[in-house]
């Protein structure tokens, strides 16, 4: 259903007869303008498919105001295991929303942030996400400005998704000094298969430390 230009009442009326999709597995909202009426009733939606496996709500202008509307409705389908938020101008403040999303999915596998302009404050609230999450396999935050210190907040709770498989963090100005925080940390996550680091001049000091961490 992406990129339809729905707008509230369109959205309003496919809620409508969603509700009676109890068995949907797979929703897709991406590239849809999602205006706090059009998030209200997407939450009333999620009421009705309890058993939902992924939700892709990617390009949806949510921003911070429509992330704290929605984190609240998550605990209606605590069986997602894909939620894709990508590019919606959550910044940091709407960063601040996740925990209280995610707190309800301790089934999720797969998160996707990219492109939100999180910088380092908001990646602090991502990684305080990760303990609600032991089963994640991915996160992508290509693309978001973490810098070093995101990188610190981030390492530090790896811890939590041991099971982790794939981190992007592409294009995220890490630096050496990022990248070295990030590599003392990796040992956490020992079934991690895929870690792209590109684009964050990271110099020798800072490939040196991935390299022997690996």
């Amino acid at each position: 259903l992406g990129n339809n230009d729905f707008g509230s009442d369109g959205l309003r009326y496919l809620c409508v007869g969603l509700k009676h999709a109890k068995r949907l597995r797979d929703l897709s909202l991406a590239k849809n303008c999602l205006s706090a009426e059009a998030v209200q009733c997407l939450i009333r939606t999620l009421k009705h498919v309890s058993l939902l496996r992924e939700l892709n709500l990617e390009w949806c202008e949510l921003g911070s105001d429509g992330l704290c509307l929605l984190a609240g409705g998550f605990h209606f389908v605590p069986l997602l295991e894909i939620l894709n938020l990508k590019a919606n101008r959550l910044g940091s403040e709407g960063a601040r929303f996740l925990p209280t999303a995610l707190k309800h999915l301790r089934f999720l596998r797969h998160l996707n942030l990219e492109m939100n302009l999180l910088e380092s404050e908001g990646t602090r609230y991502v990684a305080a996400s990760l303990q609600y999450v032991p089963l994640l396999h991915s996160i992508d935050l290509w693309s978001n400005e973490i810098g070093s210190m995101g990188a610190q907040y981030l390492g530090a709770q790896l811890k939590c998704v041991p099971l982790l498989r794939d981190l992007n963090l592409k294009y995220n100005q890490l630096e050496a000094s990022g990248a070295q925080f990030l590599a003392v940390n990796l040992l956490h996550v020992p079934l991690l298969c895929r870690l792209d680091l590109r684009w964050n001049e990271l110099n020798s000091d800072g490939a040196l430390a991935i390299a022997q961490s690996l």
